[in-house]
C-alpha cells in the first residue's frame, strides 16, 4: 500500500513470527514499534487527497459518467471525460470546465465529420457556420430540427463557456462546474443521438 515495502517486509516478518510460536511480548513490541515507524516514514512523504462522498461518482466511475453510448459515438472524448469528472471529485473547478471543453471540441469535430466538413481542425466559430449551411441544406423534417437544435446549443456552449475557458479570464467554482458538467454530459448524450 502507497508504497510501503518496508513495511509490508516488516508485517511479514511479524506474521512469521507470530506463526512460529516464539514470540515474547518485547519482541513483539519491537517489530510492532519498527511497523509503525515504517508506516509514519512512509506517509510523511506522501500526499493524500480526500475526495467528500458526495464526489466519488465523479472520481470512481470516469468512464461510465457520459454512458456508453456517448463513450462509443465520441470515444475521443472519453479521456478529457474522465479527467472533468477527476477534477471536479477533487474541487479544481476551472480544470473539470477546460477538460469539458476539450471533450466538447472532439464531439463537435466527430459531428462535422457526420456531415461530411472537412478540415476539422479549425476553430468553433468556422466549424458551426460550416455546419449551419450543412444543416440549412437538409430537407425539412426530424433530422434537420434535431441538427439544428444541436446547432444553436453549441454556438451557446462555445459563447457561454468555451471561449471563456480558453482564455485565461474565467475561473469556476465547484457549483459552477458541477453545473457545466452536468450540462455538458445532458448535452453530448443529445449529440450522441443524432442521424
Amino acid at each position: 500500500p502507497f508504497g510501503a515495502v518496508t513495511a509490508v517486509a516488516d508485517i511479514d516478518r511479524l506474521i512469521t513470527t507470530l506463526e512460529s510460536g516464539n514470540c515474547d511480548s518485547e519482541t513483539l513490541h519491537k517489530m510492532q514499534q519498527s511497523i509503525f515507524s515504517r508506516i509514519e516514514d512512509q506517509l510523511a512523504g506522501t500526499y493524500l487527497l480526500y475526495v467528500e462522498q458526495k464526489h466519488l461518482k465523479y472520481f470512481n466511475n470516469a468512464s461510465a459518467l457520459f454512458g456508453e453510448q456517448c463513450s462509443t459515438v465520441f470515444s475521443r472524448s472519453i479521456e478529457d471525460i474522465e479527467e472533468a469528472g477527476k477534477c471536479l471529485a477533487l474541487g479544481r473547478g476551472t480544470a473539470c470546465v477546460f477538460h469539458l471543453m476539450r471533450a466538447m471540441e472532439s464531439a463537435v469535430q466527430m459531428l462535422c465529420v457526420k456531415l461530411e466538413i472537412t478540415n476539422t481542425d479549425r476553430l468553433w466559430g468556422s466549424l458551426l457556420s460550416d455546419m449551419n449551411k450543412k444543416i440549412e441544406k437538409m430537407e425539412k423534417g426530424d433530422t434537420k430540427k434535431a441538427w439544428s437544435h444541436a446547432h444553436v446549443n453549441l454556438y451557446h456552449v462555445k459563447e457561454a463557456w468555451r471561449n471563456e475557458v480558453m482564455h485565461p479570464k474565467e475561473t469556476y467554482t465547484e457549483a459552477q462546474a458541477e453545473e457545466v458538467f452536468e450540462s455538458t454530459r445532458v448535452f453530448m448524450v443529445h449529440l450522441a443521438t443524432l442521424p
